[in-house]
Order: C-alpha cells, then structure tokens, then sequence
C-alpha cells in the first residue's frame, strides 16, 4: 500500500471516529441491486432456511425464489467500511447502516451495487423511556372483577369469538408457533402466569433487535401483557387464547423514539420469525406520524406495498405466514385511519370492539388506499383483561389487545386443521365473521366465530338451511353443548328441551344478531341418559332436533 493511501484511509478512519463521537448518529436503509454471486442455491434451500421454513412453504404451495436468499456478505463488508452495518434483509435485499455523517451518503451511492439508499431517522441514546399515542398501548387500567368461570376474568373475550368448544376438545394450541413483535417482555420470564411456557420450553427465541444482546425480559411490559392474552394460564382465574403454542418473542420497537427505523426492526423480526419456522405473526404496534414529521406517513400509502414495514408484512404473508396486526388506536384522534403494516396485502387487521361486541371509538377506521376491507375483524379490545407483571388482572385498552387474542384463535385453527393453507385458515376467519355479507370501514367483516370457522374449514354447512337453521355441537353430548347459529338480521328465539314424554326440563330466549352466535346450554342437573328434543322458536318458525344425553 502506498504512502498516499495509508494516509487517506488514516484520515477516513479518524474522520468516521470524530463523526460517531461528536454527531448524533443516524439511521438509513441501503438497497442492494443484486444477489450475484451468492454461495447458496435455491435449489438447495436448507443451506439457508430451517426445516420448519421449508415445510411451511411446501404446505402453502410457495415456491423458494431470491428473496430467500441471504444478502451478499461481500456487498456488507463493503458498506461496513463508510458506518455500522446492524441488520440486513434477505427479503427487502437491504442493510441498515448507521452513519456518522451523512458526507459518506455521496460515496456509498456510487457503489455500483447500491440501487439507492433512504433516511430512516436519528439513533435514539437517550435512556429516557417516552409513551407515544399512536403505539398502540392500553389508555386506561382497571381493577378487573372476578368472573366466575374456567376462563375467569376473560371469559367474556373468549366467548365474544366462540372459541369454547375447540379448547373443550383439547385444541389449545399445540405444536403452533407464534412471533409476537412487540417493546418488550418484561418480567414474563419470572411471572407464574408464564411459568408454564418455561417448564415445557414453550419460547423457542426470546431476543432484542433494537439492541444486540440486550434482555427482552428487561424493557417494556407492553409486550407482556399483549403476550397475556394469547399464552397465561392462571388456572380459573385467567386464560389465554393459545396457551399450549410455543412463543419466538422478539423485541423491534423503542418506546423512547419514534422513527422509521423501528419499520427496519419490525422486518428484521419478521425474518427472524420465518428463519424459525413461525405459523403466525402478531404484531401490536402501528407507524404513522415520526418525531421527525418530515418522514411522515400519508393516507395515500395505506395501500400495503409504500412503506417498509407493510411491505415486510405483505411479504411474511406470501410466504404462508398468518400476520395478525392491529388497526391502530386513533379513530378518535387526527389521523382516524389504519397505521403502517396494517394495510398489508394478505394480513388480518383487527379492531377493537367493547365486551358486547359493539364498535370501540379508540379504534382506527378502514378502509385501505385501494378499497380493500380494513379492518378485516375484530374482537374485544376496550376493557381488555390482561395480566400485568405482578401477575394481577386488569383491563386495558386498545387493539394491541384485540390483535393477539385473535393471533391466539388463530393457532387453534392451525392446530385443528394442520393440513389447511394459511389463505384458507385467514378466508375462514372471515368468512365466519358476523358482518361478512356486509362489511364496513369500522368493524371490517365483524366478529369472527372460531367454532364456525373449524367448521367451514372441515368443510361441514354450519347451517343447513334445507333441515335446520342451527347445528348442535357436540350430539350426543356429556354435560354441556352448543347451538351454533348464524341468523341473518337482529331477532329473538326460544328455546326448549323435552323429553319424551313432552315435559319441558330446559327453557330460555335469546337475542341474536346478524352473524354466527354461540349458544352455550349449561348442564342441566337432572338430565339423565337418553333422547330429548330440543326445539327452538324463531321468527321463521318451529324447529325441532334429537339430542342424545349420554356419559
């Protein structure tokens, strides 16, 4: 190396040590062009995916293209030269890189393997925690009242979205796997809510993405308390949607800054969730508005291929994952709509509703850029119960809350009907939802019933309109059943069981509404074996069925 040269990359070095020490360092993503010259062959993919990655695409008809190729390590070492190379990604064929100072910006743009490169904020080095609205955190906390049932205080969530009889034939998750991108898990390591995951080593990853190394069970608890809603289980007092799922929990989000940084973070995450074969993504966390307000995002862009992180999730859901994002929490705030990725292609986008099922005003209105439904459904999302890091109940607000109880249903679904495609597990949702036939920008297609979402994917009528506008589950049956029903406006019925003698031994009304319902018939003491007849009374007449009791 001549003289000359030494005393340039002498200068370069001092240069890039002056920057980082006396400039707040900043933050840009770095398109690639290409993936020439790669080591690895798609042909050969589990010299870079892992068996449950492979399998997943094999199940969801998805063939391995370049975008499942890592990013060029010689392409990386490069750009390491000009900052700090903290991530890439294979999908978005990208570094993010921290920079000193932007005079670099000019050098690295003549690389002839930079296709361009954009600002993605300040890095934060402040220790200062901040709460933003528009993360989608709980607004209010409440001592939660005991309810006395198996779920205790979340039984009305549970039962709002018909999950009952799954979990009562023992679907509780098993085998599924669940990535929950959130601000952190604090505490849930320790909490005896949790403590069941650890003895069955239910957490396949715990890591950070904002930084290196750092312990997730150490930053935000909002992590935890959205990680509540799907994996507790404090026996009758408090359960979850998916308890039995193993959990990957990563944290991508930095509560104390706000800039499109964290978009990197949350793709990185979801790689990270691919490479270890996640079924589902849930993500509680929503871009819009930056502290730099330059970086702004627009209505315009709500169309699920502009921005970063909805094109990270777009792309985690063409590769046969199930992504459940929230809508965001600012139906009553300036910007009203959807946030960022909850405009993704292909993603279940989930509102909030109160706990009798009504429109949360917290949550973020539809619909996308393009006219699609937004949000898909919803579930409880305005007085919320959770579990904090003491291991108490209370209720939150918000659709960080509504989205992983829906994330847990979800996995029931997976693990009930293993062989179905994610398209089909996501159309079934929706299709069980109570508002499917007429959808709107507030609740999308409504409340989805899980109960008839396992039918629709068995293929079974959940209605069978040529014999009965109702079907029993289970008959026969041992102690209680359920009368799934799906009427098509608001009515009252009536139902009676006899037996056969014609002597009325179980009597009630209910009020319905448009969309599958769950009628829960609780044990009826003095119920011996045999036959009885139930029948029910609707606006479009008498309707009669056997039901067979028996041990």
């Amino acid at each position: 190396m001549t003289s000359v040269r030494i005393i340039i990359v002498i200068i370069f070095l001092i240069v890039s040590w002056i920057g980082f020490s006396q400039s707040n360092p900043r933050w840009y993503a770095v398109y690639l062009t290409d993936k020439n010259n790669s080591p690895y062959q798609i042909d050969n993919p589990s010299a870079f995916l892992s068996e449950r990655a492979i399998t997943n695409r094999q199940k969801n008809h998805i063939s391995i293209d370049s975008t499942d190729l890592p990013v060029n390590q010689h392409y990386l070492t490069k750009l390491n030269k000009f900052g700090k190379v903290k991530h890439c990604s294979k999908w978005q064929n990208s570094a993010l890189l921290l920079l000193a100072d932007s005079v670099w910006i000019d050098s690295i743009n003549d690389l002839s393997f930079v296709k361009s490169i954009e600002y993605l904020g300040q890095k934060n080095e402040s220790k200062t925690k901040k709460k933003r609205q528009n993360k989608t955190k709980q607004s209010t906390e409440t001592e939660a009242f005991f309810y006395n049932s198996e779920y205790g205080l979340a039984t009305e969530q549970m039962e709002l979205i018909g999950i009952k009889p799954l979990h009562e034939n023992g679907y509780l998750g098993e085998k599924v796997r669940i990535a929950v991108l959130d601000a952190g898990f604090q505490s849930a390591n320790t909490m005896t809510s949790f403590q069941h995951l650890f003895e069955r080593n239910g957490i396949v990853l715990a890591s950070d993405v904002v930084e290196k190394g750092n312990d997730p069970y150490l930053e935000s608890s909002h992590g935890t308390h959205v990680l509540s809603t799907i994996a507790a289980n404090l026996g009758q007092k408090y359960m979850g949607t998916a308890p039995m799922a193993d959990f990957i929990l990563l944290r991508t989000e930095d509560v104390a800054s706000e800039y499109p940084v964290e978009e990197f973070f949350w793709l990185v995450g979801a790689e990270i969730a691919d490479s270890c074969g996640a079924d589902i993504i849930t993500s509680s966390l929503s871009y819009t508005v930056f502290d730099d307000t330059s970086l702004n995002h627009n209505h315009f862009q709500l169309d699920g291929k502009t921005t970063m992180v909805s094109r990270a999730a777009s792309m985690a859901a063409s590769k046969g994952i199930i992504v459940t994002t929230s809508a965001g929490n600012d139906g009553n705030g300036t910007w009203r709509k959807i946030g960022f990725p909850a405009d993704g292609l292909d993603v279940l986008t989930i509102g909030a509703t109160d706990t009798k099922g009504n429109y949360a005003t917290l949550s973020s209105q539809g619909y996308a850029a393009d006219g699609r439904i937004k949000p898909d459904v919803v579930a409880v999302g305005k007085g919320t119960s959770l579990i904090n890091t003491n291991d108490q109940v209370f209720n939150g607000n918000g659709t960080s809350f509504s989205t992983p109880i829906i994330a847990g249903a979800v996995a029931i679904l997976i693990q009930s009907n293993p062989s179905k495609t994610s398209k089909q597990i996501r159309d079934a949702v929706i299709q069980s939802s109570s508002q499917f036939r007429n959808p709107d920008s507030l609740n999308g297609y409504g409340i989805p019933n899980i109960t008839a979402a396992d039918l629709i994917l068995k293929g079974k009528k959940a209605t069978e309109p040529a014999e009965l506008p109702f079907k029993i589950l289970p008959n026969p049956f041992s102690t209680t059943f359920y009368i799934l029903i799906h009427p098509t406006d608001y009515q009252n019925i009536k139902i009676n069981i006899m037996d056969t003698s014609g002597k009325i031994v179980y009597e009630n009304s209910h009020k319905l509404f448009n969309g599958f319902q769950l009628i829960e018939i609780p044990e009826i003491k003095e119920l011996t074996n045999g036959i009885y007849v139930l029948k029910m009374e609707t606006p479009n007449g008498f309707f009669t069925e056997k039901i067979l009791k028996q041990e």
